[in-house]
């Protein structure tokens, strides 16, 4: 599995939804695997850091309900994108007052998969070109996809080193490519 290059920390955090319910002995051994994982790929990992920004890959286990939980992976994009993109199924944007507003890349396949909010819709539309809406529409079957100024989100099942490895390769590729394509774009 390779990961961006500039991916040299995978950083985990134990998010508890519900501090008065323990981890139980699941997620110990998860993380156990997840260490195996990045030892593997020659990344460091660490739990609970005092800094995670500025990371290119940022993952956490986060409570969902009382007996389950999920895998979260973020790989930053830099600069922020200055957009809101995520699946229908897991939007949650709100109310919140922005400068951003509803935009559509004119695929019905992604427009009726993902929700996407963009200050500049035409900037928007170039960075989102047919590669990287083929790629995230690839992710959606698999995790929850999110991007945003913090970057790619995907949010799957929890899974041992393997899985948390696909799911930290996959969030990369898609950040990489994104960043790309906004390159050569000159998305601003």
């Amino acid at each position: 599995v390779a990961l961006v290059d500039a991916a040299e920390a995978i950083v985990a955090d134990l998010e508890e939804r519900r501090a008065d319910l323990p981890l139980p002995a699941q997620i110990e051994s998860v993380i156990d695997s997840w260490r195996r994982q990045a030892g593997e790929l020659e990344l460091s990992l660490s739990l609970n850091p005092v800094r995670a920004e500025g990371k290119a890959l940022r993952a956490r286990i986060e409570r969902v309900h009382a007996r389950s939980f999920e895998m979260v992976v973020t790989a930053a994009i830099s600069p922020p994108l200055g957009l809101e993109v995520r699946a229908r199924s897991t939007q949650d944007m709100g109310l919140a007052v922005t400068s951003a507003r509803d935009v559509t890349t004119g695929e019905l396949a992604f427009d009726s998969v993902f929700g996407a909010e963009a200050r500049d819709e035409s900037a928007f539309r170039q960075a989102f070109g047919a590669e990287v809406r083929r790629h995230l529409l690839d992710l959606a079957p698999a995790y929850a996809v999110s991007v945003d100024d913090a970057g790619i989100t995907l949010r799957g099942a929890l899974g041992d080193g393997e899985a948390f490895g696909r799911m930290c390769a996959r969030a990369s590729e898609a950040a990489a490519l994104l960043a790309r394509r906004r390159s050569a774009s000159a998305y601003r």
